[in-house]
């Protein structure tokens, strides 16, 4: 038995919800907030890239929903029984869960499915420990709805979506703690909800909604920064070229050596939608990469996570193409101090100097 402190946290909803762009944000803020984090990838997506579908009859519905079952509860099970060598606390975000299923067939099939695999709907319930339900774009952002981020979508019209989305929001009828996420505020205050929703059930100090950017000398600062217990990630990020000019799109990889992902994004330069986050598999980066923007230079970096006095901060020590490191804390305004007691090297703020956002940073002239 793992003695690890372990919570698995679900992401769900209908169709165009938020959930791909969102799940790295919520990485990256459970990381400074201490925590270790494992993505567990939406298992239909997964497996339909594979080449096992539905739609063009490889395939019945039930016998792909038994697939995804028998997939789901292999990865669950098998990082449970993992010994993990770090003694910080684990969260498990999964992108929908084995109760998701229940939306796509009827209930007789679904209690057919529960006894071959000697489970009972309430023992499926506390696999999960909370479940965030996104509200599919196609109840109240019906402009925002898309098949864009995930070509495997099934539900091309507003209609398919809500009907799904119907379908899901039932089948976790019975779970003790759903919280639903709407489209009452724009996508930027939905991925804050999330966050918050996230924190609450871990019992932690909400991240703050302010960002503010400081040049620190870099050396200098990691040793401050190891007084906290921080961790560390490995970011290597392309920019690719665009035919529009109001978006930009970037891949990243993302890890420690060995155990890297990747991650295709397009960022609206007007923030009328803002950005879109696409976990993508090695292949694709690969051929991503074939259309890299020649004028800007890949940017190599080192980002640390750490917290001191519930701010959440994230540290961007930058080997290519620049020296700098850049600190950006989570603050409440732009008024908050934020100090460093023993740190006497550079500290200047840059919050609204666009010369370090990471676009201008990369730019060879």
């Amino acid at each position: 038995m793992n003695s690890k402190e372990i919570k698995k946290i679900v992401l769900t909803g209908g169709p165009g919800g938020g959930k791909t762009t969102v799940l790295p944000i919520c990485t990256e803020r459970l990381l400074s907030a201490g925590y270790e984090v494992i993505n567990v990838a939406e298992a239909a997506t997964t497996v339909m890239n594979s080449g096992i579908k539905v739609n063009n009859g490889v395939v019945s519905v039930l016998e792909f929903q038994r697939f995804l079952l028998k997939y789901q509860l292999f990865w669950e099970n098998a990082i449970k029984s993992i010994k993990f060598k770090s003694d910080r606390p684990l969260v498990i975000l999964l992108d929908r869960s084995i109760i998701d299923s229940k939306a796509y067939i009827n209930d007789e099939e679904w209690k057919k499915l529960l006894i071959e695999f000697a489970l009972s709907e309430s023992e499926v319930f506390q696999r999960y420990d909370s479940v965030i339900h996104l509200v599919t774009a196609a109840y109240g952002a019906e402009n925002a709805y898309t098949c864009e981020n995930n070509n495997q979508r099934g539900e091309k019209s507003i209609e398919e979506a809500r009907r799904v989305e119907d379908k899901v929001k039932a089948a976790y009828y019975g779970h003790l703690n759903v919280k639903y996420i709407d489209n009452s505020t724009n996508f930027d205050g939905k991925i804050q909800r999330v966050i918050d929703t996230i924190f609450q059930n871990l019992d932690l100090a909400i991240p703050k909604l302010e960002q503010r950017k400081f040049l620190v000398d870099k050396d200098e600062f990691i040793k401050q920064v190891k007084l906290y217990k921080p961790q560390c990630r490995f970011i290597k990020q392309t920019y690719l070229l665009s035919s529009d000019s109001n978006i930009e799109r970037r891949v990243r990889e993302i890890g420690i050596p060995g155990e890297e992902v990747y991650y295709y994004t397009i960022k609206y330069k007007d923030n009328t939608v803002g950005i879109k986050e696409i976990p993508i598999t090695y292949d694709m980066y690969k051929l991503f990469l074939r259309e890299a923007d020649n004028s800007h230079a890949i940017i190599d970096k080192q980002r640390w996570y750490f917290s001191k006095d519930n701010i959440y901060y994230t540290l961007d020590v930058f080997e290519n193409p620049s020296k700098l490191a850049i600190l950006e804390a989570r603050v409440t305004s732009r008024n908050e101090v934020i100090e460093f007691p023993g740190y006497g090297g550079i500290f200047k703020e840059v919050t609204l100097n666009n010369m370090y956002s990471n676009y201008n940073i990369s730019k060879k002239n």
